[in-house]
């Protein structure tokens, strides 16, 4: 494993991190697969970039903190129990994508577009908002603690939404759905403009 303050990591072929703890933060350039065998945690910010190859950081005990990401496909696990802020997003076209928090899984602003392929998105604990739109095929949410759809979304197959406990679900963009749409809501729904 590595273990410091700032970590920077690269390599013109994949990279397995066998385990990092970074202070401060940690960048890692490659231009293959990114995959680990042992935790990641990450005080800071964590900056994956895999050029053309797959990210697939999904070893229990993660804790990546304020995540940077780009690759073809993208598949990211924070620890249980924390929250995962993912700042920036760049996936490959029609490749999926899966972003799940311990805890709060914060989204950012900007387009989601797996094309072709899938979309997951879990927030166990916390709350999830979805500020930026999502394209892909099936498209799979999960709240702990309400859901915001603040931005449209485009699912070619299907379309699922769970939120558990007593919270509120809040749509006001539309959702397009291309199969099924299933929601499985545990409080009440408010919705503004739906398209289905």
């Amino acid at each position: 494993g590595v273990t410091g303050g700032v970590v920077s990591l690269q390599d013109s072929n994949g990279v397995v991190l066998s385990g990092v703890s970074a202070a401060t933060s940690l960048t890692v350039n490659a231009n293959g697969n990114v995959s680990q065998t042992a935790p990641v945690v990450v005080s800071g910010t964590t900056t994956v970039n895999a050029g053309t190859g797959n990210v697939t950081l999904t070893t229990a005990g993660n804790n990546l903190n304020v995540l940077n990401v780009a690759g073809n496909a993208i598949n990211v696990v924070e620890g249980a129990g924390s929250s995962l802020t993912v700042n920036t997003l760049s996936s490959g076209a029609n490749q999926p994508v899966s972003l799940a928090a311990g805890h709060t899984l914060t989204l950012p602003a900007t387009v989601i577009n797996a094309g072709s392929a899938d979309i997951n998105l879990t927030s166990p604990i916390g709350p999830l908002v979805i500020p930026g739109a999502l394209v892909g095929s099936n498209i799979n949410l999960s709240s702990g603690q309400g859901l915001t759809v603040n931005a449209p979304i485009n699912a070619a197959g299907n379309f699922t939404a769970t939120v558990a406990g007593d919270f509120v679900t809040t749509v006001t963009q539309g959702i397009q759905v291309g199969g099924s749409m299933g929601m499985a809501l545990g409080g009440g729904l408010e919705v503004s403009a739906v398209n289905q």
